[in-house]
């Protein structure tokens, strides 16, 4: 009896751990989780990483999906990252691209929000060239980057 109480104990446990909204990593200090938590309510599937010495960085899941969120040390929000669709970008925005990197190819979209700033970030690549580019939501080129 003793046995089978224990076993259905652990084995509830175990559920209770595989919860979605688990945090792989858990090291992040306590104001960035609840930083993150307050402005991703429904975030599942979120792990944490250390960006850099003033930053933190989870990946996350919200309605399917994925997504990144960086955090300063006091818990202020810097930015979210997702992909998007080229069919959610704009025929416009889509036709000047093509016009300043002719022959590029797409290989990514991102949407790029800060406390300032929304951006399409474009991944582009021709044969071995690849640039990243990013447009602001009226259409605008406002940076381009060469990637090695």
């Amino acid at each position: 009896m003793k046995i089978k109480l224990l076993t259905n104990v652990f084995i509830c446990l175990l559920f209770l751990s595989c919860d979605e909204k688990e945090v792989k990593q858990t090291n992040a200090p306590k104001t960035v989780q609840e930083a993150f938590l307050s402005k991703f309510p429904s975030a599942t599937k979120i792990e944490w990483e250390k960006e850099n010495d003033t930053e933190w960085e989870a990946e996350f899941e919200m309605n399917t999906t994925k997504y990144s969120a960086n955090f300063g040390l006091d818990g202020s929000w810097r930015e979210t990252e997702h992909e998007i669709e080229v069919s959610e970008i704009s025929k416009e925005i889509l036709s000047n691209l093509k016009a300043e990197f002719p022959n590029y190819n797409i290989d990514e979209i991102e949407i790029s929000e800060t406390p300032s700033v929304t951006l399409y970030e474009f991944s582009l690549k021709k044969g071995d060239a690849e640039l990243e580019v990013s447009i602001n939501l009226e259409g605008k080129i406002v940076g381009t980057i060469k990637e090695d």
